[in-house]
């Protein structure tokens, strides 16, 4: 059996948290004739910068040329966290535990408990013993990847990697707590609820859906990709999608427009992110830019 610790060392250098985030998302949607994942942002006071709906889970995180490009001509790199922050292990080592009290064993009857348990070993390696208090979305995040039958590879690797070489800076949006605040919207009990139904389903719902995600997103179709995540949202509630989404949205155009005169930003976001009357396109449009999308 693998080590609990180093596992949890890994959850906290990995973005499968954060797919996670993207997938059970959901919101109104408007139509904004979508055919591209990657936007331009131009305006008269500002530099051009791009937008790109990113997914933070996929078996080929190759850049296409147009991104490649686009960042190359971009002065820095922002995405949604500064995954190579050093603080991140830790913080997100206290972030998964509930409080209260809380424990799987007390969310769940007596044979599902085991049934996840089982489960949970044999496909991660893990003791829940080891890890009582875990947050069931922690453990449905981790998952994620055995959905997909290949290697796991992040488009924001990609891009940080690419920056690097060009010397440019990369800085994150927001800080863990902030990405985290979305949970609290969640209860305990709906999260192993849907752990629950996860497991006895042996994830065929979830790979399907997953392999849709992967489908709709190599064809850049953010109509089909929004689309999906709104039918496919696992938790629906107005206050789940205020902190996921539009709380978090409208506070990062605020940080977009202190940055955008002095520099030429290229933005890689959650594609969930992108789309709908409070989603950046729309905001950065409402604020006066010119958003266009890049074939």
């Amino acid at each position: 059996m693998k080590n609990s610790k180093k596992w949890i060392k890994g959850l906290a250098h990995s973005h499968w948290i954060f797919l996670l985030l993207c997938v059970i998302g959901s919101s109104a949607w408007s139509q904004v004739q979508q055919g591209s994942l990657l936007w331009k942002v131009t305006g008269p006071s500002i530099k051009t910068t791009y937008l790109l709906g990113t997914i933070h889970l996929t078996c080929d995180a190759t850049l296409k040329k147009k991104t490649q490009k686009a960042l190359a001509n971009s002065d820095q790199l922002v995405l949604e966290m500064d995954f190579d922050d050093p603080s991140l292990a830790m913080g997100m080592m206290q972030a998964m535990n509930m409080q209260g009290g809380k424990t799987l064993k007390l969310l769940m009857n007596a044979a599902d408990y085991i049934l996840v348990q089982q489960f949970i070993e044999q496909e991660l390696g893990i003791s829940l013993n080891m890890l009582p208090s875990i947050k069931p979305i922690f453990l449905q995040t981790m998952l994620f990847p055995k959905m997909l039958d290949c290697p796991t590879q992040s488009i924001e690797t990609m891009l940080s990697q690419q920056v690097k070489k060009e010397g440019k800076t990369l800085i994150g949006l927001e800080t863990l707590e902030e990405q985290m605040a979305a949970l609290e919207a969640i209860s305990y009990e709906e999260q192993a609820t849907q752990l629950v139904d996860l497991v006895k389903n042996k994830m065929v719902n979830e790979k399907k859906e997953i392999q849709q995600m992967m489908d709709l997103y190599r064809a850049e179709n953010l109509d089909g990709l929004y689309q999906l995540i709104q039918e496919g949202a696992a938790f629906k509630s107005a206050e789940f999608d205020q902190k996921l989404l539009i709380d978090r949205n409208n506070r990062w155009m605020q940080k977009f427009k202190s940055m955008l005169a002095e520099k030429s930003l290229f933005i890689g976001v959650g594609a969930a992110h992108l789309a709908g009357p409070n989603g950046l396109i729309a905001l950065f449009r409402k604020s006066g830019f010119t958003v266009e999308p890049v074939y």
